[in-house]
């Protein structure tokens, strides 16, 4: 059973400065299982067993193996000295792992008989009817049975070996391995599953049911052991910083954004009402916002929980001679209106619209956005209030990156969300980060262009074109690094991992794993919603894992920030900065950075180590790499311990 309240749950600890580890390597387990679609009573007295799942390790660790064979017919008999083999990926070895030691006891359609290495039984907290030292090649391969009478066989992972061999007795032909006749499975198996997978036919003395085929690598059935304490507390680092008030008195500012035109000045956005022009002091110039969005104003918003004003970003050519680029462009929540550009997914209800818009600034003051030159580029139907993303950054290459949540509630699942999740899709927009050019047209609605060079161009089969990366829950944050052109994207978790991931130049068509991993682990959304030990469902084969993690015993969700370019800081120099909105426990924002080995530890601020007051909501960076900190009520700049430091510049904290 899930609960939809248990999304941003807090822990309930007291501590507030507790922290985690970071960069860590996933539990990844190449898992197959094979449902067969032979009816058992057409082969009653044939004695058919089957290869029903097999376990080839954990995070490359081979001590962590299983294999699951399944009884298909009544009064099944497994022979004393029938045997198993593993072959590896190109056939050409071949290791006998297992033989039977006795006869095993005569049983029923679908009786399960497990041979496990000791550390896979632990793991799983099964008893297992044989134990065996392992073997199994982890990344690709084929599993033999040859149990006397009959054979089957499993291949997986990327097997190009040829033919498996004939049964150890000489009954049972060859399985052939090029999947030519492999079977088709449809519907809902005894575990559970529903879908339609491929299947190893038993092979025995009956040429015309040989079959097979390279394995597909899907969910382990059965019970689930969720990891209560997934990662380590994050460690306090060695990093000491200061905070100067920037601009005081916000409200829920998001974001500060500065131009790189000579005028000093900042654009502050505000999660429910307007862009402010501040001038390089962190003052606000008038008492005019550079564009009001909320009611008093062009009155857009749709306000409230993690809905509002949630991107802004500058035009790469912002402040040109000319000031023909003086564009800007906002990502806003707003009530449903005409027909959208990308329809709620799934034929589900739709809660809100998320938009993309672009403005022009007043060709007669610089200061003001001219309303009447908005242009809406798209219009997306969103099935919840949460989890809409937000974060819009115009990448080096001068196209817009759009980051989108999986469309709210919990767990990727209910309304507006395909069976398997929204974040495995490509065929809709949430769960991902999709790049469009703000100056081309080839868009379905002509408002935009669709960069020739996006992963999944020419793709057809209804591939949404402007998907860039995708497997994403809700990257809130995103950023550039000014230096490399990597994008850092924080990804807000489900009720366990925090997760940060990294995209080199090149990188588009990631699958980043959501929801069929929340961070470097399995996760199961219909569980707990917790992570587990083994997977539930389909492990993307080409999964991007985040560089860095931690849990929720440091907090609910992770704000992205910038990676550190700026002088003033010379400890942060090359490090990635970033933090927790708040927690655990306490309304207190925390601060961290990546250190050179990618581990999350905890920022130090202040020769007191204080805390902040509220949470944290965002960052900025300036034309000089410096940075700046959002919490509720402030923005806050980043500066080194200074000699004597003066109270009245620094930022107020308990």
């Amino acid at each position: 059973m899930y609960h939809d309240s248990r999304d941003n749950r807090s822990q309930g600890h007291t501590s507030p400065r507790r922290a985690r580890i970071g960069s860590r390597s996933a539990l990844l387990a190449l898992a197959v299982v094979l449902i067969a679609s032979v009816s058992p009573s057409a082969f009653a007295s044939r004695h058919i067993v089957e290869i029903h799942e097999v376990m080839t390790g954990l995070g490359g660790d081979t001590s962590y193996q299983y294999i699951e064979l399944r009884l298909l017919a009544f009064g099944q008999t497994l022979t004393n000295g029938g045997i198993i083999q593993a072959r590896n990926a190109d056939g050409s070895v071949e290791n006998t792992i297992f033989t039977f030691p006795s006869n095993v006891a005569s049983g029923g359609v679908d009786v399960r008989i497990v041979i496990a290495t000791a550390n896979a039984a632990a793991l799983m907290g099964i008893t297992p009817d044989f134990t065996f030292a392992g073997g199994i090649f982890p990344d690709s391969g084929e599993i033999i049975l040859f149990p006397g009478e009959d054979a089957d066989a499993l291949q997986y992972g990327n097997y190009t070996g040829g033919d498996s061999p004939a049964g150890a007795n000489g009954i049972a032909p060859g399985i052939p391995a090029s999947g030519t006749a492999a079977l088709q499975w449809s519907g809902v198996s005894g575990d559970g599953r529903s879908g339609t997978d491929t299947v190893y036919a038993l092979v025995e003395n009956n040429p015309e049911n040989n079959s097979g085929a390279i394995g597909n690598v899907i969910a382990v059935a059965g019970a689930q052991t969720d990891i209560a304490d997934p990662i380590p507390d994050v460690p306090n680092g060695s990093i000491t910083i200061e905070l100067e008030v920037f601009s005081d008195s916000r409200s829920f500012p998001l974001g500060v954004v500065f131009p790189d035109d000579g005028t000093g000045r900042a654009f502050i956005y505000e999660q429910f009402s307007s862009i402010f022009v501040v001038d390089g002091g962190g003052v606000t110039d008038t008492v005019t916002p550079f564009l009001n969005l909320g009611s008093s104003g062009e009155n857009l918003l749709e306000v409230g929980g993690e809905k509002g004003l949630l991107g802004f970003a500058l035009h790469p050519g912002f402040g040109d001679v000319g000031g023909a680029n003086d564009r800007i462009y906002t990502y806003t929540s707003q009530a449903t209106s005409g027909v959208p550009d990308f329809a709620t997914p799934a034929g589900g209800s739709t809660n809100h619209h998320g938009v993309i818009a672009e403005w022009a600034v007043d060709s007669g003051d610089p200061d003001v956005i001219d309303t009447s030159t908005r242009r809406e580029l798209l219009r997306i139907g969103q099935p919840s209030g949460n989890h809409n993303g937000g974060a819009i950054r115009f990448g080096p290459d001068g196209l817009l990156y759009i980051a989108l949540g999986d469309g709210g509630a919990a767990d990727d699942e209910g309304n507006g969300h395909e069976p398997e999740g929204n974040g495995q899709r490509t065929d809709n927009l949430l769960g991902s980060i999709i790049r469009i050019d703000v100056e081309g047209s080839n868009s379905a609605n002509g408002q935009y262009g669709i960069p020739a060079s996006n992963p999944f161009v020419g793709d057809g089969g209804g591939v949404v074109e402007e998907i860039f990366a995708f497997g994403l829950r809700n990257p809130f944050a995103t950023s550039f690094d000014s230096l490399t052109g990597d994008l850092l994207i924080g990804d807000v978790g489900q009720n366990d991992i925090e997760e940060v991931n990294r995209l080199a130049p090149g990188g588009g068509g990631a699958n980043f794993g959501w929801r069929a991993m929340e961070g470097s682990f399995f996760f199961d959304p219909n569980g707990s919603g917790s992570v587990v030990a083994l997977p539930v469902a389909p492990i993307p084969p080409d999964v991007v894992l985040p560089i860095a993690e931690y849990d929720h015993d440091d907090g609910s969700a992770i704000l992205g920030g910038f990676v550190y370019r700026g002088s003033e800081v010379t400890d942060l120099a090359g490090r990635y900065l970033f933090g927790e909105l708040d927690g655990p426990g306490v309304v207190q924002g925390r601060l961290f950075y990546l250190d050179a080995g990618d581990t999350v530890l905890e920022v130090q601020i202040g020769l007191d180590d204080r805390n902040l007051v509220g949470r944290l909501l965002g960052f900025g960076e300036d034309a000089t790499g410096e940075l700046y900190v959002c919490t509720e009520t402030q923005v806050l700049r980043v500066v080194a311990i200074p000699p004597l430091a003066s109270a009245a510049r620094w930022g107020r904290y308990d």
